[in-house]
């Protein structure tokens, strides 16, 4: 878990550098693509949890996929 965190305050920091050296126009649009795919990720995530939690309480095996 420990591994985890520090790969991903690597990746925070790398990203504030990459973004620090694009010009204010480019690093706002991946700025904005960052919070896109963050909250997609963690959107999917939550969607798992709650299919699981459906699925432990059905008995239900396989529950269609929602894209």
């Amino acid at each position: 878990m420990e591994s985890w965190r520090r790969n991903q305050k690597n990746r925070e920091i790398m990203t504030d550098i990459v973004i620090r050296a694009l010009s204010k126009k480019e690093a706002h649009e991946l700025r904005m693509l960052k919070l896109q795919l963050e909250e997609r990720n963690w959107r999917t995530l939550f969607l798992r949890i709650v299919r699981e939690r459906q699925r432990s309480r059905t008995g239900i095996t396989k529950v269609k996929e929602e894209e």
